[in-house]
């Protein structure tokens, strides 16, 4: 049988997973509205400009996050 400690690592470890999805789909739906925006002409902002937001923002969460993929070679 488990004991306690290990029973409130694994659900932290689900909660610090379900944010890491939350804010991983925010991202993708925020870059996506911000790109098509652009694309169409709906604000004042050059694509080149919205992409480097984009990559910018992306590369901030990963470095936040500790991933290794902030890191390219």
């Amino acid at each position: 049988m488990a004991d306690a400690q290990e029973i409130r690592g694994t659900k932290k470890q689900r909660v610090i997973g379900t944010r890491f999805r939350l804010e991983l789909i925010f991202l993708l739906v925020f870059s996506v509205v911000l790109i098509a925006a652009a694309r169409f002409q709906w604000v004042s902002l050059d694509l080149t400009e919205v992409m480097g937001f984009v990559t910018g923002a992306f590369c901030v969460w990963l470095v936040t996050h500790g991933n290794i993929w902030s890191w390219p070679n």
